[in-house]
């Protein structure tokens, strides 16, 4: 786990802890707001993570610039060896 720091609006740190003691209360348990972050998150990228590659994804494919790079590369190096992928043996 990585160690971040963001800024809030009141309203919104105020929600947060609010939220948290509710959850905490009705659990029985301590919930952190960073726990609340945490699980915030995960709802996002169930929601939109898979998505978002997808159409990413369809981007690229339908770019025919985007296209002509990748094509352009694959030509400059058509397979990488065992070595170039794995280092020596």
């Amino acid at each position: 786990m990585k160690r971040t720091q963001i800024y809030l609006e009141a309203e919104q740190k105020d929600f947060l802890e609010n939220m948290a003691f509710i959850i905490s209360k009705k659990n029985g348990k301590k919930v952190s707001v960073s726990e609340l972050i945490r699980s915030a998150i995960e709802l996002l990228r169930d929601k939109y993570g898979a998505k978002q590659i997808e159409d990413e994804t369809e981007l690229i494919l339908k770019s025919e610039h985007l296209m002509s790079g990748i094509r352009k590369a694959r030509n400059e190096k058509k397979l990488l060896s065992h070595e170039e992928v794995f280092g020596e043996k």
